[in-house]
């Protein structure tokens, strides 16, 4: 083998080395992000548990290598994703029926105002404010209404815990 070879060959271990750590480092990353998502609901009830009669936001733990601040984040449903709220997914099917039945029944004049549109750039902002008005029947924002109220009854507030690591 010439010193070349040799060069060469000591070089292709060195990066094949570094491809393996760089598997074994995700493989370490998957086993540890595994490992958070099971202790996590664990410390949460720990934090909770800390966290009687301190005010919201507290830290719950403090050390020289980190600290950990309790908080709740807002979760709610919306009008994209309803499931798993069966009022608010039937107010949401109802306003997308009514919707399409307004759009039905007018047809032939959306297909006017959007060839305008087209046309007349600028007459764009007048045409679209016509096309909401039309699409804004007492219905309409009886139903947006109540669908915000039921989001609202669905929002919860999930715990969450931020770590903050010291350097």
């Amino acid at each position: 083998m010439t010193k070349l070879q040799g060069q060469a060959q000591n070089q292709t271990q060195s990066t094949t080395q570094n491809l393996k750590q760089l598997v074994d480092l995700k493989w370490q990353i998957e086993a540890l992000t595994a490992k958070r998502k099971e202790i996590e609901p664990l410390a949460i009830e720990e934090a909770l548990q800390v966290m009687s009669g301190l005010a919201k936001g507290s830290v719950v733990l403090e050390t020289p290598s980190g600290k950990i601040t309790f908080a709740k984040v807002k979760k709610a449903p919306s009008i994209e994703k309803p499931e798993g709220f069966p009022d608010l997914e039937h107010l949401v099917e109802v306003f997308q029926l009514e919707a399409e039945a307004i759009l039905r029944d007018n047809k032939e004049e959306f297909k006017e105002i959007e060839r305008k549109i087209q046309v007349l750039q600028g007459r764009i902002e007048n045409l679209q404010k016509r096309r909401e008005k039309k699409l804004s029947t007492p219905r309409m924002v009886q139903l947006k209404e109540e669908i915000e109220e039921e989001i609202a009854a669905c929002t919860v507030m999930e715990p969450q815990l931020r770590v903050q690591l010291t350097k």
